[in-house]
């Protein structure tokens, strides 16, 4: 998952950004500099991810979240027989004219 993070015009710049993980893969709080970050999520099953961005000011946004879902279960795919085998192999019977 990738973050990215704008200041606004004339603003003083993104710092960094601060994000933390629950769920299926929690990661401790962790800051990385400037204004894009990359979060490696593989673990099957849901992860939260707080996340938010902190100006050269040290103004910070509100937090945000977002919840990443992995599946890596194969489906299963089962069949059945219809109509089941007759004494006529498989055919049906002729209908009387």
């Amino acid at each position: 998952m990738s973050l990215s993070a704008t200041d606004n015009p004339g603003g003083s710049g993104v710092k960094e950004i601060t994000y933390s993980a629950t769920g299926a893969q929690p990661i401790a709080g962790t800051t990385a500099p400037g204004s894009s970050a990359s979060i490696p999520v593989t673990v099957e099953g849901e992860t939260t991810i707080t996340f938010f961005a902190t100006d050269n000011a040290g103004n910070a946004e509100s937090p945000k979240a977002v919840t990443v879902k992995i599946d890596k279960t194969k489906p299963v795919i089962t069949g059945a027989r219809s109509p089941q085998p007759n004494a006529n192999d498989w055919r049906l019977p002729k209908l009387a004219s």
